[in-house]
């Protein structure tokens, strides 16, 4: 167990890390992401949804990047259509996927193979596609790290980075726009229409210099605050191994899976059976939503194609 100064070390260290890799990275990438924000725009204003998608944790990211679009945190931006298909992506894309749309596919730093070659229909539908990681389709890049955890997070700040951006493109079509209080965040937005074309080397700019504040930022956390992170992190560390302990304690093949589950959530919440029984019947819900959600997809298709997708 490091002592509290190593591991207040070790914090600042990583946190240092990151400064170096994703300026690195997004020095390089900035004009290429503005050419794809502005496309993104285009598909936007022509009717285009963003469709994303991920395995495992990476699932997440598609959550979180559906959530951005669909509910913008700047008062004033437009809402964006977006959804998560993760949990059955390949026959969902099949389903609804138009030639308009943007789809983005999340992976580990080694990629996914399953969903490169979903990428890979989408692409060859007509749907702009970016493979986060990947070398192939509209927009693809490969894992500046293969420590799972920063490539995650460097994930996270490209697609914010998207997410801006598009709006930025947006703005430029609209006469006299009035950004108020946000104008900061687009020192080169003015009042009058810009031609979207040579916006796009400001908006490389503008990406480098978030990601330089950014920086400024973790290196003035890693100065100031490693020790509390550090001494966070022990003591959530400690509470999950107390958690897992708990869960141990179970016999992990004895009885019928209903009953074990039903212990798990009995531990899980204590004396609280209340909040247990919710529990266990929110996951019976989300069961059925995806099978009436499968459901409904399939009579779509079959409408508009006369056949029905399988489920693989």
């Amino acid at each position: 167990m490091p002592t509290r100064c190593e591991l207040a070390s070790l914090v600042e260290e990583r946190l240092l890390q990151r400064n170096q890799l994703c300026e690195a990275f997004f020095a390089r990438e900035a004009g290429r992401l503005a050419v794809a924000c502005r496309e993104m725009s285009e598909r936007f204003l022509r009717g285009g949804r963003l469709l994303a998608f991920g395995r495992g944790p990476y699932a997440t990211d598609a959550q979180h990047v559906s959530v951005e679009f669909v509910h913008p945190v700047i008062v004033g931006k437009r809402a964006l259509p977006a959804l998560d298909l993760s949990i059955l992506f390949r026959p969902w894309m099949e389903s609804i996927l138009r030639p308009e749309d943007i789809v983005m596919g999340f992976g580990p730093p080694e990629g996914d193979v399953e969903v490169w070659a979903t990428l890979q229909e989408a692409y060859q539908a007509g749907a702009m596609t970016f493979a986060l990681p990947g070398s192939e389709g509209s927009y693809a890049v490969g894992a500046e790290t293969q420590d799972a955890f920063i490539h995650q997070e460097m994930t996270e700040m490209l697609y914010h980075t998207l997410w801006e951006t598009v709006h930025v493109f947006f703005e430029h079509r609209e006469l006299g726009h009035e950004l108020g209080d946000t104008a900061f965040l687009y020192p080169f937005l003015g009042q009058e229409k810009q031609e979207t074309g040579d916006l796009l080397a400001e908006v490389a700019t503008s990406i480098q210099m978030k990601v330089h504040d950014d920086s400024n930022l973790r290196a003035r956390l890693a100065a100031e605050q490693a020790e509390q992170i550090g001494e966070t992190a022990r003591a959530i560390r400690e509470r999950l191994q107390r958690d897992e302990r708990k869960e141990h304690a179970l016999d992990p093949v004895g009885g019928d899976e209903a009953h074990q589950r039903h212990r798990v959530l009995a531990l899980r919440f204590g004396h609280q059976p209340q909040r247990a029984a919710t529990a266990e019947r929110r996951e019976d819900l989300l069961e059925g939503h995806v099978e009436r959600q499968w459901c409904e997809l399939q009579r779509r298709s079959a409408d508009r194609t006369g056949r029905l997708p399988v489920l693989p």
